[in-house]
């Protein structure tokens, strides 16, 4: 799979995601993850890390100053579980251009047992549909 490729599966997962379309969503994902290519699936978090980026932008305005905080991604501070743990840290590191530690994030997933990165990955994809959504004033279908 070529990087335009894995540019649009990802997109088109957020997309499916803020649809309600969980089914074609997951089906994009599982594309990602057939590849078994590290590159392709950090790519996919950044792309959607990207998005949220552009999200938070719309909804709190340019960082004139500073750098985004986890309270600025997700009020309430770090999430419920491990993957959501590591949604709001990757999307707060990549919004702050914080390459080594989106790096280091996605490293540790990669290398947890079970399916954690896929867990984790599923986590950021539910966490920047959310944010997407809240931009667009809109609510994620159910």
């Amino acid at each position: 799979m070529d990087r335009d490729e894995a540019k649009r599966l990802t997109l088109d997962a957020l997309q499916h995601t803020l649809d309600g379309d969980f089914d074609r969503a997951s089906e994009n994902v599982t594309r990602l993850f057939a590849t078994k290519n590290p590159s392709t699936l950090y790519l996919a978090c950044g792309g959607w890390a990207g998005s949220s980026e552009v999200a938070l932008e719309r909804v709190h305005g340019e960082r004139a100053e500073g750098e985004w905080t986890l309270a600025d991604v997700h009020p309430g501070g770090l999430g419920a579980s491990p993957e959501e743990t590591f949604a709001l840290r990757f999307i707060t590191a990549y919004c702050n251009g914080d390459w080594p530690t989106t790096a280091a994030l996605f490293s540790a997933a990669a290398r947890a047992e079970g399916k954690q990165l896929a867990k984790s990955m599923a986590a950021l994809l539910k966490i920047s549909a959310y944010l997407n959504a809240k931009a667009l004033g809109t609510a994620v279908q159910q």
